[in-house]
């Protein structure tokens, strides 16, 4: 933490004009081992337009005269609301270390339900040495850009679509994490696009959802043709049956198949995969039977999406399924079995297959111990491993 200190705030909504209100905080930690710091910082808030805040406020980080390590000043305003359909977000902040000149961070949201749309977008700037208190914003460090997510409801069908676009603030520093970015590729990226469309049909009892995302990096020049540090494209379809959906064919019946497609922009390297999954929950006769399988294809082509293996272009099949039987069982006693397998098949350089089994049971009485209730219980679990 921080220290100890106090915060003192004056709330003036419904009694002072435009809903005023005033935030003091002062602080320090020390000690044996503390870092002799202080804080102390103000905010002032207004809201001009009914549903709408906006505030400034200016804070300072710094050592004491014991022991003076650098510190920080931090000032800059921020606004959220409600505009009719739209809600508005921003925030400008300025952190001017000791001796160093001051860094940016500062963002615009909006979003908006109108009729059958939903409509998001953004913009931010965040310098790379920016430091507000750890940063915890919703962007990291050392980046330009601006993001668009639009929806569209059809009634039985909804259309998503998103494009994000990230330019490095400071040329000479490693681009930051970005809001959709899952990967990194290197420590020369300073560009990043990502854009992506799904489409989500609902059937009866079922969900098919076919989508395709692209995500493309490049280093400082920027052009995909020359400065190409990664590009992927994903895509695929899903189809599922969700047994807890009131309009579910199957109650308590969960099933879900589909296929996805990778492919690295660069070269040819690609990867497939085709899979299936099923659970369900089945009560007979005071027991509780949950049985589930799954089933999965891989295709991998290339060096680029090496499979768990760590094998170049392996194929691998993997499948499986579990099954679990609780229940009352004598003399007010609980009975639990459970078991599964879990085999994978791999046919790399060297081809092989692993598989894992175990089988575990419990019986357990709740007798009542001079009043008190109580457990006793017995289990057994066994377990085995093996590759050929």
């Amino acid at each position: 933490g921080r220290g100890d200190g106090f915060v003192a705030t004056l709330d003036g909504a419904g009694l002072l004009p435009l809903n005023l209100g005033l935030t003091i905080v002062y602080g320090s930690k020390g000690g044996l081992n503390g870092d002799f710091r202080y804080y102390q910082g103000v905010r002032g808030t207004a809201s001009l337009i009914p549903g709408f805040t906006g505030g400034i406020y200016y804070g300072v980080e710094a050592g004491d005269i014991l022991s003076p390590p650098a510190g920080f000043t931090l000032y800059g305003l921020n606004f959220g609301g409600a505009l009719g359909p739209v809600t508005l977000s921003g925030e400008y902040n300025v952190s001017v270390p000791d001796g160093s000149a001051g860094q940016v961070a500062g963002f615009v949201k909006a979003n908006a339900d109108i009729a059958i749309f939903t409509i998001g977008a953004n913009y931010r700037v965040v310098d790379s040495a920016f430091n507000g208190l750890g940063n915890n914003g919703p962007y990291k460090l050392n980046q330009r850009g601006f993001g668009v997510d639009l929806g569209v409801k059809l009634g039985f069908a909804t259309v998503n679509f998103y494009y994000d676009n990230r330019t490095a603030q400071n040329p000479g520093v490693k681009l930051g994490d970005g809001p959709k970015s899952g990967t990194d590729g290197g420590p020369n990226v300073r560009n990043e696009t990502d854009f992506g469309v799904n489409l989500t049909i609902r059937l009866i009892g079922f969900d098919i959802s076919p989508y395709v995302t692209r995500q493309n990096e490049t280093d400082i020049t920027g052009n995909p043709s020359t400065g190409a540090l990664y590009d992927r494209t994903t895509y695929g379809v899903d189809l599922t049956h969700d047994g807890s959906k009131p309009d579910a064919l199957i109650g308590g019946f969960n099933l879900a198949l589909g296929y996805r497609g990778e492919t690295n922009g660069l070269n040819a390297d690609g990867t497939t995969t085709l899979y299936a999954y099923a659970d369900t929950k089945i009560s007979l006769a005071g027991f509780t039977i949950a049985p589930k399988a799954y089933l999965s294809l891989v295709n991998t082509t290339g060096l680029t999406f090496n499979a768990a293996s760590g094998i170049a272009g392996d194929d691998v099949t993997n499948y499986g399924g579990a099954l679990s039987i609780s229940g009352g069982f004598l003399f007010g006693s609980t009975i639990s079995l459970a078991g599964a397998l879990d085999q994978s098949s791999h046919t790399g350089s060297g081809g092989f297959t692993s598989s894992t089994g175990w089988f575990s049971t419990s019986l357990a009485f709740n007798p009542s111990i001079f009043g008190t209730p109580s457990t006793f219980k017995v289990a057994f679990a066994s377990r085995t491993d093996a590759n050929r």
